[in-house]
């Protein structure tokens, strides 16, 4: 039986939503999905970083799209594991994922990375 945080990922990853370059002179893209009430819910259970980067390496599409494409679930879940107090406390730069429909061994390597961390520093 799914609890809070399985519900709000699959929200998150089922959400009509697209990620795409904010036309800035700095490389930065926009995510439309950020304001939505399940990501900003999500991002804030301090529980969900560890299920956030289980999802990285979900070799499954979500409905969030990079131009008109959808793209792998583990980027949505990136984006949200990226603004999480849990990275933010740590003002993290990397491991982030590239949203221009990233390959699920990027994914499942930046996985790696994550689970990594989360072993040496897990909140």
């Amino acid at each position: 039986m799914p609890d809070q945080i399985d519900s709000l990922i699959a929200t998150v990853v089922g959400t009509d939503a697209e990620f795409g370059d904010a036309g800035t002179d700095s490389p930065s893209f926009y995510f439309s999905g950020q304001d939505d009430t399940a990501f900003k819910r999500l991002a804030v259970i301090p529980a969900a970083v560890p299920r956030l980067v289980e999802c990285l390496g979900w070799d499954r599409r979500s409905r969030t799209t990079w131009g008109g494409a959808p793209v792998l679930v583990g980027a949505v879940c990136g984006h949200v594991l990226r603004v999480t107090p849990y990275a933010r406390k740590r003002n993290y730069s990397h491991p982030w994922v590239e949203y221009r429909d990233p390959t699920i061994d990027r994914l499942r390597a930046v996985q790696l990375l994550w689970l990594n961390q989360l072993r040496r520093d897990p909140g």
